[in-house]
């Protein structure tokens, strides 16, 4: 019997540090949206601190080996990649998996995870799913959206971490 993208998702969670007390902050989290059937673009208009939240982060920077922040391209631990590897496989969302980074406690912007076949071009961050072992937060340069990946708490957040590479 093949899982469904749930399962894999709620395995995923479950092998998470169950260590960390509910309300312990991360120094940087992605969060998916507690309604995991909701389209980016339908996120994109609802206001950051009204975003529902799932419960766990899904990616720390506990599962980060690299942030590379001229370019945002992250190295993951293999249990990441594995889990990408997977979405990618899923039945693509031409609209996206929308997705909030928070840094510190603080949430910072709204990206999404992506199908590099989409026909539409996200105005915000996203991760293509496509590109499997070169994954990185891109932005649309003609999006009228100032770009957010470089937000100062971001930096500071990987910085303390200790996987922030310049």
């Amino acid at each position: 019997m093949k899982p469904t993208a749930l399962t894999l998702l709620a395995l995923l969670l479950s092998c998470k540090d169950m260590g960390t007390a509910p309300g312990d902050q991360y120094a940087f989290a992605i969060y998916l949206l507690k309604d995991t059937t909701e389209k980016a673009v339908q996120a994109a208009n609802v206001p950051l601190g009204d975003q529902q939240l799932a419960l766990l982060p899904l990616i720390t920077e506990k599962d980060i080996l690299h942030y590379h922040w001229a370019v945002h391209s992250i190295v993951f631990q293999p249990r990441i990649d594995t889990l990408l590897h997977a979405m990618a496989g899923w039945p693509y969302r031409s609209w996206g998996l929308p997705f909030v980074v928070v840094a510190n406690g603080e949430r910072i912007y709204l990206g999404a995870f992506w199908w590099g076949y989409s026909n539409y071009m996200p105005s915000f961050p996203y991760i293509e799913l496509t590109t499997p072992d070169q994954y990185r937060i891109s932005w649309n340069r003609a999006s009228a959206v100032p770009d957010p990946r470089s937000d100062a708490r971001i930096r500071e957040a990987l910085q303390g971490a200790g996987v922030l590479d310049f």
